[in-house]
């Protein structure tokens, strides 16, 4: 009898008096993440910062914190890594600001009310073994999850090649310095 007396007097309040208006409340969390930039041009020896932005939407009801960000993570997609290297230059990849930190620990302290954004480091990628080749390479995928909901973006950058100057562009050049060589010499004589 205990237990109907329950039942009914929790279905009684969440009926509610008027009997048609339930009292059931469900909070919203609109968040979404993104690269900032999301793409970049750096040099074959360069150290690839994953800079990102975190956006708790104007429309939530809650405050995005430390507490409901459980999980991150990356596949190396095209950008060359240890396992695929085959031997050759590779990246290094570090989670968070390095370190031996996680992108996790980045959000240590985190509290952002509806309409506010918070950037971070995903991580960043050292070069190891020599200059990286020119090329454009991307992640399989990065994600973060909040709130059990996970989302995907995808990190993309460009390496660009050492310039080498052109033959052409060494005789004009050279062919100005001698003359400048010999007008000087005329000069002196």
């Amino acid at each position: 009898m205990k237990k109907i007396g329950l039942i009914v007097g929790i279905t009684f309040l969440l009926i509610g008096v008027g009997g048609n208006d339930p009292i059931f409340a469900f909070a919203v969390l609109n968040w979404d993440w993104n690269f900032t930039p999301t793409q970049q041009t750096v040099g074959p020896t360069d150290t690839v910062f994953m800079s990102a932005t975190l956006f708790n939407d104007a429309s939530s009801d809650l405050n995005l914190t430390q507490a409901l960000i459980t999980g991150s993570g990356w596949g190396p997609g095209t950008i060359p890594d240890f396992f695929g290297s085959g031997g050759g230059p590779y990246y290094d990849f570090e989670s968070g600001p390095g370190g031996g930190n996680t992108v996790l620990s980045e959000f240590s302290g985190l509290n952002l009310a509806p309409g506010q954004s918070f950037s971070f480091q995903f991580g960043m990628l050292t070069p190891m073994g020599g200059p990286i080749p020119a090329g454009t390479y991307s992640t399989s995928f990065a994600s973060l999850t909040v709130n059990g909901v996970q989302i995907n973006r995808s990190f993309q950058f460009t390496v660009a090649g050492v310039s080498v100057p052109e033959p052409a562009t060494l005789l004009l050049l050279g062919s100005g310095l001698l003359g400048m060589g010999l007008l000087r010499r005329k000069f002196r004589s």
